[in-house]
């Protein structure tokens, strides 16, 4: 396997014993071992693999210590490491990676006080930091990545007063916010986000009239408001996107009179209006309007 540059195991059964012959194969780039029982002294072995640019320990037996040895690889662009019980203590180690570019942080004990180390990752792109550990104080460390392009928050403790150093990413294309406090009051920070194809507000406070204002992100591509208090007036407001591909309305109050006002939108591939007030006859002529439109209407 003198050329093979990408491996994937999962699973228990998989775990340092693994690494010891991966090493043997100089020319690899990525290694996944999610799921696997690999710990700190599997990460060290890794560090023989001098041409790694993307390491997967999601739900590992790491610690702390495999931070440091994490540091030592060169050419790394992308480390997850969700999922584990990874600290504050082992951030700076992970800002010794200077090419570092995705990097993914959910339900690891890292809080707000991590990202400080962070803030000497000049490359960083993308940045997961789903959970509670984190709240609008993330963003006085996070400001400094001008380049972000993926910023996910997930159920954290962002509100809109942290919302607004939103403008400091002018890069942005996704945002993820869902079963975040974010109210209307934070919709005009998000929208100064001009580049936003993706943005994700599951279950956040928002209605009608928070909504309307997203009409203002012409490259929206994704929106996720499933669960919120949109109606068919704030439905009406997004037929003024003219790239809106995926729509999820699962769980609104939007009903028939919102799919007419959807029918409009000739972009759409999918859109999620199980468990709303739409009736099938309502579905079924949206359907007839966009054939090409996936529509749902049973919950899954």
């Amino acid at each position: 396997l003198p050329r093979l540059k990408r491996v994937i195991f999962y699973g228990p059964d998989y775990g340092d014993e693994t690494i010891a012959v991966l090493i043997q194969i100089p020319t690899l780039e990525l290694v996944d071992l999610q799921n696997t029982s690999t710990t700190d002294e599997g990460v060290r072995k890794l560090t023989a693999l001098k041409n790694l640019r993307a390491l997967r320990l999601r739900r590992t037996n790491i610690t702390d210590a495999a931070m440091e040895y994490v540091s030592q690889f060169p050419n790394l662009v992308e480390l997850d490491i969700r999922f584990t019980n990874i600290t504050d203590a082992a951030m700076p180690a992970v800002a010794r990676c200077p090419k570092l570019r995705v990097l993914k942080l959910q339900a690891t004990q890292v809080t707000d006080a991590g990202l400080e180390p962070l803030q000497a990752l000049k490359n960083l792109q993308v940045l997961n930091l789903w959970g509670a550990n984190f709240t609008d104080k993330a963003f006085e460390y996070l400001e400094v990545h001008h380049g972000l392009r993926q910023l996910e928050m997930d159920d954290t403790g962002i509100t809109d007063a942290g919302l607004a150093a939103l403008k400091n990413f002018p890069e942005l294309e996704a945002l993820h916010l869902r079963r975040t406090l974010v109210t209307n009051e934070g919709i005009p920070h998000i929208v100064q986000c001009k580049k936003l194809k993706r943005l994700l507000l599951r279950a956040a406070v928002i209605d009608d009239e928070g909504v309307k204002q997203l009409a203002q992100l012409k490259e929206l591509e994704v929106l996720d408001l499933m669960e919120t208090a949109v109606s068919d007036e704030g439905v009406a407001a997004l037929t003024a996107l003219p790239k809106l591909r995926e729509l999820n309305l699962h769980g609104t109050q939007v009903s028939d009179a919102g799919l007419e006002h959807l029918a409009k939108i000739k972009t759409l591939r999918r859109v999620d209006v199980a468990e709303s007030n739409c009736t099938e006859e309502g579905v079924q002529k949206l359907r007839q309007a966009l054939p090409e439109c996936e529509v749902i209407i049973e919950a899954l």
